[in-house]
Order: C-alpha cells, then sequence, then structure tokens
C-alpha cells in the first residue's frame, strides 16, 4: 500500500515540476501600423500582445517603404539608383500593465523625417508601414490537471 501512495506522490511531483518548466516561456507579439506624413506620430490604437509578458518586453521596429511610390512621389525618374529614403525610429509611448502589474499591450509611436540632402518639403506625403516586434518570457496556458486530487 506504501509503494502505491509513494508512486501516486512521484508522480504528482513530476507533473507539478513539468508543468513549472513549461508554463512560462520566451514569446513574442507584432503589430503594423501605416503612416503617410513625416514628424513625429503617435497611434491611437493600442496593440494588443494577446498574451501575457511576466518582464517588459524588448521592442524592436522596421519600416517598410514602396521604392516605385517614393521616385513618384519625389519626381524621379525610375533608375537602377535608390532614392533618398526616409529616416524612421520607433517607440514605445507606455505600456498597458494589467492588475498584477504584467505587461499585456502597449501604445507605440514613430518619428519619421528626411535628411537634409534630400531637399523633400515637411508637407510631402507618403505611405510607410512600421512593424514593431515585442518580445519577452510570457505566461504559457498548461493545464495542470484535477487539483482537487
Amino acid at each position: 500500500m506504501s509503494d502505491l501512495f509513494f508512486d501516486d506522490l512521484e508522480r504528482r511531483r513530476a507533473e507539478t515540476d513539468r508543468h513549472a518548466e513549461n508554463s512560462g516561456r520566451v514569446a513574442e507579439a507584432f503589430a503594423r501600423f501605416t503612416s503617410t506624413a513625416q514628424g513625429s506620430i503617435e497611434f491611437g490604437d493600442r496593440v494588443d500582445f494577446g498574451l501575457t509578458f511576466i518582464e517588459e518586453p524588448y521592442m524592436s521596429y522596421g519600416g517598410k517603404i514602396d521604392l516605385d511610390d517614393l521616385d513618384d512621389i519625389l519626381g524621379n525618374d525610375p533608375s537602377s539608383l535608390t532614392p533618398p529614403m526616409p529616416i524612421s525610429s520607433g517607440y514605445v509611448t507606455d505600456w498597458d500593465r494589467d492588475d498584477r502589474g504584467f505587461y499585456v499591450g502597449a501604445w507605440v509611436g514613430v518619428r519619421i523625417w528626411y535628411p537634409y540632402e534630400a531637399n523633400v518639403a515637411p508637407e510631402v506625403q507618403f505611405s510607410m508601414d512600421h512593424h514593431y516586434s515585442f518580445k519577452a518570457v510570457a505566461f504559457k496556458d498548461v493545464p495542470i490537471g484535477d487539483r482537487d486530487q
């Protein structure tokens, strides 16, 4: 009888250890916004991570612009030369945290400008996609089983 009891306790301990091991992993959330102007832009929509980061996530940013559209806007003849590119930098303006202090979303912004040598007027508008990535350890939904046993 005691061997059955010991085996049951050992099985539960192993299951609890397995769930603890798998309960938090590095995860990633993504967001994309589009802008049509130069300057500092704060996007009004909140980025919903769709998961819960247990630590402040690292954010990375990248921008995408259509070079043919940019040539048209700048009045350049299409060529093999890359037109002067806008410079952009993405950032987090605020974090959305739940009642436990964990990170569940963010508000983001971007700063876009042309270098002076491009001679592009501030009122020139162009469409640019902004890609944000958030990465950190997050909770993972793992069923723990019947806790009443």
